[in-house]
Order: C-alpha cells, then structure tokens, then sequence
C-alpha cells in the first residue's frame, strides 16, 4: 500500500510528493485505483437517537462547494465528519462522475483518549 497525504491505495504505483504536485500525474494514478482509505476530519457528535458508528457501517459521501469539500453521512442523515482537504481534491471529480464512488463503508474506528471519541476511517471506492 502507498500512502500519500492521508490516503491509501490498495495496489501498486508510486506517488510521491513530488509527482503529486504536478498537474496531471496525481489524477492519472487515482483514476485507475478501485479503492482509497482515509480518515474523517471534525466528526460529528453522536445523536442520542442513532446507534453509536461501527466498523462496517455504510457512508455516502457528498460533495460540497463545487467538490472542494466531501463530507460523509450515515444513511439515517447523520452526518459523520468530511474528508481532508488534499482528499477532497483527489476524490471530488471521480464523486462527480461515477455514483459508485459516492459509498464507502466504515473501515477502523481509532480511539482518541485526549479529545474522546474516535477518529473515523473510511474506505471509499467502486470495489
């Protein structure tokens, strides 16, 4: 797996800092990957009414600002965080174009002892 910027790739390629600043080349590499995993920034305090999230759980992602954000939301409407920025960048055109991208599952949720709760993983692709 190759990580870049909070994302992770599911299969082979390089990219570096280097090759993901030039216009082009980060877009290329993403295009062909079925599958990403990254986190949610700023997650949403838990409603007493919904069931606490689980690993598994499904996400829709939605975009905002013209794709400059991504948040994700629970299908019961609750919404769960957004995406990194450098995230949203890569992902918002394949969110724009293909639906299939627009659902990811819960993928890891990590304990945060100092700020409570816990950080989100999701995964977010066609496969």
């Amino acid at each position: 797996m190759i990580a870049w910027a909070g994302l992770s790739r599911n299969h082979g390629g390089s990219l570096t800092a280097a090759t993901a600043l030039r216009p082009g080349i980060a877009w290329g590499l993403c295009v062909q990957d079925t599958e990403w995993l990254t986190y949610l920034l700023d997650g949403a305090d838990a409603r007493p009414d919904l069931p606490a999230p689980r690993v598994g759980d499904t996400v829709e992602f939605r975009m905002l600002h013209g794709g400059r954000e991504i948040e994700a939301w629970r299908p019961g409407g609750a919404r769960l965080g957004r995406l990194p920025p450098a995230e949203s960048a890569l992902l918002s055109g394949l969110l724009a174009e293909d639906p299939a991208w627009r659902q990811g599952r819960i993928a890891a949720l990590v304990p945060r002892p100092r700020q409570g709760g816990a950080r989100i993983h999701v995964r977010i692709g066609t496969s």
